[in-house]
């Protein structure tokens, strides 16, 4: 998918995690990926707490 900046990208991670957690629950240690064009990446999003979700990286 892309979006317009990564703000909007990170929002949809956001609601994307939220609509599949449960979904996912027994899967370990699930995280999107948000990159650029490149495929640098510019921020993660973990499904299950104690991820590294939001850091820049």
């Amino acid at each position: 998918m892309e979006f317009p900046d990564l703000e909007a990208a990170r929002a949809e991670a956001l609601a994307t995690v939220e609509e599949l957690r449960d979904e996912l629950a027994d899967a370990g240690n699930i995280e999107l990926e948000i990159t650029d064009e490149t495929g640098r990446r510019l921020l993660t999003v973990p499904f299950f707490r104690g991820g590294h979700g939001g850091r820049r990286r």
